[in-house]
């Protein structure tokens, strides 16, 4: 799953709840953050990437189908 978003959006907030972990100070993603969720048979990867305007051109690399 790649979740993408402006900056300050909640990107990081929404990933770091899904897999547990406090999310209560978090800083802006430099790049992209990888984490794995695992819940039953449900796995998978989210791949968390910076919405600052340095990063949106690598958006696409991310999210092609």
């Amino acid at each position: 799953m790649v979740i993408v978003g402006l900056e300050n959006a909640g990107k990081t907030t929404f990933t770091s709840q899904l897999v547990g972990k406090d999310c209560q100070f978090t800083v802006p993603t430099v790049g992209v953050n990888v984490e794995n969720y695992k819940k039953g048979s449900l796995s998978l990867k989210l791949w968390d990437l910076g919405g600052q305007v340095q990063y949106r051109e690598e958006w696409q690399a991310y999210a092609k189908t």
